[in-house]
């Protein structure tokens, strides 16, 4: 029987590094029904904290990811709850020990070298008489767990392969690391003849958790996980090292990647690999001035040197009437004036779908809206077709229509309600428009159109983001009779 409860903090000496951030002591209190962990970040926080193997739990998870937080906080544990708390009782001293396991996770997906795990332990003495006793608490950092590496080597001819190495390019090969362990990965081709490109490097877990870290040009998506990859001069071999990260609550991660070749004679590779992802800027912005060439020019040598390839294609006639002829450019809905036309009509929609399904309506945030149409316009004029954006933080919705009918996008997506499941409550592919579209914990939207050539690109995206596995129930909910 425990007489009397009282509350102490502890007040740790160490501190650690958070990206560029420093998190100060972080303190424990230990009440009667509970404990809590006080966070004081230095600078923003925009991470995870979490029971480790409770990443998923909206109960013992506190998820910072999608906006910074830069005020002090704490994660509150019940002893009694889904968190796992374990309870141990101890004859001498006499007395019960709560303990449970922390996670503090900097990545808004990956456990890096840059987080920690805390065993944190709530002592209560039994039959204490003097009310002024100290309780005892400690608060220790632990070991992260070990990361299981699957090379997936990728078969194509001629012979590639892809390897993670220890110690350098040129190092062993390794399937079992610990986060924070610099690892080599490695892709070479048998060939002198041909180049490659490294691309579309996607990583995964065992329940098909995914995310890319090298995009379809070749070009790293996120720089805190690696830096840029290191290409050979004959191009035939690449490395990039990469610190050892996971999933949360994850012990295997797998790794892909696509290689694209190209033959090196008469600069076949010359524009393809290696890649190139520096944003060179244009003349009116200060960089280099580009030649410009009319169809009066009368060079010395030919602007164009056509040479047969018996293998890869055929030749062709390039005149200066199709040389010179200036391209027409896609009609950009871009102005402030039409995308205003657009914003009401979408955001009502929006709130109507919300409303018949029981949620608050959301607001147009500034910011979220600029995102949204910088990259309408970018699907529209560069990509020229749809394909979700990385890196924003945000939900995103996207759709494709004639520019007649593009006020129908907000339809399109709630009329997957049709195959959504309520009583299941779970994400499918089939769905994912419209459980973020009427997503309870999303408050705040951006709204985005462009349109090339008589077809409108559309984006929304919102904030906090919608579709987390294991919270659809407490955000979708069905259409109100």
């Amino acid at each position: 029987m425990k007489n009397c409860y009282a509350s102490f903090v502890a007040i740790l000496s160490f501190r650690f590094f958070v990206f560029g951030n420093i998190v100060i002591g972080p303190k424990l209190e230990c009440n009667e029904e509970g404990l809590r962990i006080h966070f004081s970040p230095t600078g923003s926080f925009s991470g995870h904290v979490y029971v480790k193997g409770y990443f998923f739990s909206q109960y013992c998870h506190l998820d910072y990811s999608s906006y910074l937080i830069s005020h002090p906080f704490f994660f509150h544990i019940p002893y009694k709850s889904e968190c796992n708390v374990k309870k141990e009782r101890s004859l001498e001293p006499p007395g019960i020990n709560y303990n449970v396991i922390v996670v503090v996770q900097n990545h808004k997906m990956f456990l890096t070298d840059a987080d920690q795990a805390y065993s944190i332990n709530c002592f209560f003495r039994e039959n204490r008489t003097d009310a002024g006793t100290i309780l005892s608490h400690s608060l220790q950092v632990s070991d992260l767990n070990v990361t299981n590496i699957d090379n997936d080597p990728v078969q194509t001819q001629p012979i590639c392969s892809y390897q993670v190495l220890s110690g350098s390019e040129n190092g062993s090969s390794v399937q079992f690391a610990s986060i924070g362990d610099l690892l080599y990965h490695k892709w070479s081709c048998e060939s002198n003849e041909m180049g490659m490109l490294v691309h579309t490097c996607i990583v995964k877990d065992a329940v098909q958790n995914s995310f890319t870290i090298i995009d379809n040009r070749g070009c790293i998506t996120d720089k805190s996980l690696l830096q840029p990859l290191n290409y050979s001069s004959s191009l035939n071999s690449v490395y990039a090292p990469i610190s050892a990260f996971k999933f949360a609550d994850q012990m295997s991660v797998f790794f892909s990647c696509q290689i694209t070749l190209c033959r090196k004679v008469l600069n076949g590779c010359e524009g393809i690999t290696p890649p190139v992802c520096n944003y060179i800027k244009l003349p009116t912005e200060g960089g280099p001035i580009m030649p410009v060439l009319t169809p009066n020019r009368q060079p010395s040598i030919p602007l164009v040197n056509l040479i047969e390839d018996t293998i890869q294609g055929r030749p062709f006639d390039v005149t200066d009437e199709n040389l010179f002829q200036a391209q027409s450019q896609p009609q950009i809905l871009n102005q402030p004036s039409n995308h205003m036309i657009a914003q009401p009509q979408t955001l009502t929609q929006t709130n109507s779908y919300r409303k018949a399904h029981q949620v608050d309506p959301v607001t147009v945030n500034a910011t979220i809206e600029k995102v949204a149409q910088d990259y309408a316009v970018k699907l529209a004029t560069v990509i020229k077709g749809l394909k979700h954006s990385t890196g924003t933080g945000y939900g995103e919705n996207l759709a494709f229509a004639s520019s007649s009918i593009a006020g129908t996008a907000v339809d399109m997506w709630y009329n997957e309600v049709k195959d959504y499941d309520f009583k299941k409550g779970v994400f499918t592919p089939t769905t994912g428009h419209f459980t973020q579209l009427v997503w309870k914990n999303s408050r705040q939207v951006g709204f985005g159109i462009a349109v090339a050539n008589g077809a409108a690109y559309i984006v929304c995206n919102y904030s906090p983001p919608g579709n987390y596995l294991g919270q659809f129930k407490e955000n979708v909910f069905p259409k109100k009779v």
